[in-house]
């Protein structure tokens, strides 16, 4: 499975990235589910104060099955550019 972003998570447990992007410009998404981030795996936000969020709906059978059992990140904080 891959991953999904926006309203294609509103009825699932997803990780809240405010305005996160594949190149960190633009609107971008402010959720993301499935077994990973988009299709690259990573997500860019300038988002100020940047804050991570967790959303968990309480439907373990349908998370399980789509191999959704807990998550894992890892973050690096890019320099700011003005």
């Amino acid at each position: 499975l891959g991953g999904a972003s926006g309203q294609m998570c509103n009825f699932d447990d997803f990780v809240g990235i405010d305005q996160g992007s594949l190149e960190g410009t633009g609107q971008g998404e402010d959720r993301f589910c499935g077994s990973k981030l988009l299709d690259h795996d990573f997500v860019i936000s300038r988002s100020k104060p940047f804050q991570l969020k967790i959303r968990s709906n309480g439907d373990h059978f349908n998370n399980a099955f789509n191999s959704q059992i807990g998550y894992a990140l890892r973050y690096t904080q890019l320099p700011c550019v003005i």
